[in-house]
């Protein structure tokens, strides 16, 4: 039953949403739909945003093989190209207005992050060469130029002397790096050695596990660290649930894809320690809370805590399948996600979030830079993949399941 209504969820409500998001006039894809659905055609278009699209609708047609799916990613695919993209100095500008004058230069690490993960997809979709030197250009402009003798800076060229003037997350809490662009390094270069396997690649990927063990993750807390100073030493006492979760199962994939090294043992354990606990300790009304700073949770319930929760679950419930309370709980968040989250407007998408009890009383926008069909259509596309190789209920002696 999960599957069917989660087949169904992205069929009716996801693709068809961000398919009418598409800007024929200036091209890309409309910038902002706010709470109400009132949709902003003339606002800033992020690259980030577009990236994460463009990698969506890539997924949706390699599942679908929908034409119109492909047409939306190349849509997306030219603007990054045409307007996003830097010839002169390298690089991928943050945003861009409606009518696609850069409004917002910067070249944020973790933006180039999601380019190439999207780039690599085009590649691997459509077998477009380009696309892929681009990736690659793009791995070593990071390499060359985000980088320095600690880990990754949060911005292109940037030796700060304080901290970032870009935060990753809402609220106080800021740092000159970021688990959040390690994270989605590890994600995009993963992705980039899966279809082009160099040595180059593999090596980057070994360093950002590295980083990862011994820097991100706390194991007396069994949380990852989030914000860092330059040395990578953490900053604040801030834990995000949702980092933790997407954590686990990225942290996995990249084993899966990567040979093994001097920290896959490492990471699979630190996967294993993160979802435990938040089983453990942030898992209450059938869904997961958000975060906690100085010790004090805060519980609402986010669209992409969720969606990255159930995910995080069954991959753990397949990696032990003795824990069926991991199968379980993901069976619950989505039910919860599917009662609370999905917008039951006419042309609704999926709430930004609501309250713990699911009471809908957020003004967060239903599509913006840090609101698109990546979280959600991954969650769907992942799981939809996994049931495919072998049912979910088959492996859980259950039915309708």
């Amino acid at each position: 039953m999960m599957i069917d209504e989660i087949v169904k969820n992205l069929n009716e409500i996801i693709i068809p949403f961000w398919k009418k998001m598409r800007d024929d006039e200036y091209g890309g894809f409309y910038g902002k739909v706010d709470s109400r659905l009132k949709l902003y055609k003339k606002t800033s278009k992020a690259c980030v945003y577009n990236s994460r699209i463009m990698w969506f609708f890539l997924q949706a047609y390699k599942y679908n093989k929908d034409r119109e799916c492909l047409d939306c990613a190349n849509q997306a695919y030219r603007l990054l190209k045409n307007s996003y993209l830097d010839n002169k100095d390298g690089g991928l500008y943050w945003s861009v207005s409606y009518d696609l004058i850069p409004d917002d230069t910067a070249k944020y690490t973790f933006n180039l992050a999601y380019a190439i993960l999207a780039l690599t997809a085009y590649y691997e979709t459509v077998n477009d060469e380009e696309a892929l030197k681009l990736a690659v250009r793009l791995r070593d402009i990071i390499e060359a130029e985000c980088k320095d003798d600690y880990g990754y800076l949060e911005i292109m060229g940037h030796r700060s002397s304080g901290e970032s003037a870009f935060a990753l997350a809402e609220g106080d809490y800021r740092g000159e790096k970021t688990a959040n662009t390690v994270l989605h390094l590890l994600e995009a270069y993963s992705e980039l050695y899966r279809v082009k396997p160099e040595k180059t690649t593999e090596d980057c990927i070994g360093y950002l596990m590295r980083i990862y063990a011994e820097k991100i993750y706390n194991p007396r807390k069994k949380h990852i660290n989030m914000f860092f100073d330059s040395r990578m030493e953490p900053v604040a006492d801030y834990y995000s649930f949702g980092h933790d979760i997407e954590s686990s199962w990225i942290l996995d994939k990249c084993c899966d894809i990567v040979p093994v090294n001097d920290y896959t043992d490492t990471i699979r354990k630190i996967s294993d320690e993160l979802i435990e606990n938040i089983y453990e300790n942030s898992y209450s009304n059938n869904s997961i809370d958000d975060e906690m700073s100085d010790d004090t949770v805060n519980n609402r319930r986010v669209f992409w805590v969720q969606a990255e929760a159930v995910v995080g679950f069954i991959n753990a419930w397949e990696k032990h399948p003795e824990k069926t309370e991991y199968y379980d709980a993901a069976r619950n968040i989505w039910a919860f996600i599917r009662d609370n989250i999905v917008d039951k407007r006419p042309n609704g998408e999926w709430l930004h979030d609501v309250s713990f009890e699911g009471e809908q009383d957020s003004n967060a926008s239903i599509a913006g830079p840090w609101k698109c069909p990546f979280h959600n259509g991954r969650m769907c596309m992942e799981l939809i993949g996994r049931n495919t190789a072998r049912s979910f209920s088959e492996r859980a002696g259950r039915k309708n399941v």
